[in-house]
């Protein structure tokens, strides 16, 4: 199965001083909100972590919740960004190729122990306001691409009301992969589930057979 590139393996542009500091202090944050939840750090926390003053941060993101939106906007970006899934979508793979390297994409967290997936899902059993705002601005242009993805995949139309639960059926087990305890479900089963190569192909022929049943119950 072909590697996707991920945001891990994008090179980075030469920072300014400044530039060092904010992403220097959104890393602080974000680390500590993926530990205690937004409503639990406070600015002296995130302060005492970054080593910058309180003036630093007012600098950078306006208060503490301009900070916790730039935690969610580099969240959002670092996870899955526009441009990745805009080149899915012109990508010559077949459809099948192309189920494999999502949900390759998603489980190459797998291998990454940064706070950006803990966070994020500590934050979406919350749902504040700010976290729905942020939410809503980023993931509506991500679900129109992943349905013209999904489309591609399923041959359904991009329009077809079966295609968001398609792509939460097919992904969901993705998830579950990224927030469950992997020892503890591990040592419940007695065996090694977590394999990433292993794991993501399982994932994608389970998918891949669920989706020709579902193409084929619709001809019936």
């Amino acid at each position: 199965m072909p590697k996707p590139k991920t945001p891990y393996s994008n090179q980075r542009m030469p920072r300014t001083d400044g530039d060092e500091t904010r992403t220097h202090i959104i890393e602080a944050a974000g680390q500590l909100f993926a530990i205690h939840g937004f409503k639990a750090v406070t600015s002296k926390m995130i302060c005492a972590k970054a080593q910058v003053n309180a003036a630093a941060v007012n600098y950078h993101f306006g208060n503490r919740e301009g900070l916790y939106r730039a935690v969610l906007l580099e969240t959002h970006q670092y996870l899955a960004n526009v441009n990745m899934l805009s080149q899915l979508v012109k990508s010559p793979l077949s459809p099948q190729k192309k189920l494999e390297w999502i949900i390759r994409l998603i489980l190459d967290q797998l291998n990454h122990t940064d706070w950006h997936i803990r966070f994020y899902i500590r934050e979406a059993m919350d749902f504040n306001e700010i976290f729905t705002e942020v939410f809503l601005q980023q993931a509506t242009p991500k679900t129109q691409l992943m349905r013209q993805i999904f489309s591609q995949i399923t041959g359904l139309p991009p329009e077809d009301d079966r295609l968001p639960a398609t792509v939460l059926t097919a992904l969901s087990p993705c998830v579950f992969a990224l927030i469950a305890n992997k020892n503890a479900v591990e040592s419940a089963w007695g065996v090694k589930i977590f394999e990433l190569d292993k794991l993501a192909q399982h994932i994608s022929q389970f998918a891949w057979a669920g989706i020709q049943g579902m193409k084929e119950k619709s001809r019936e």
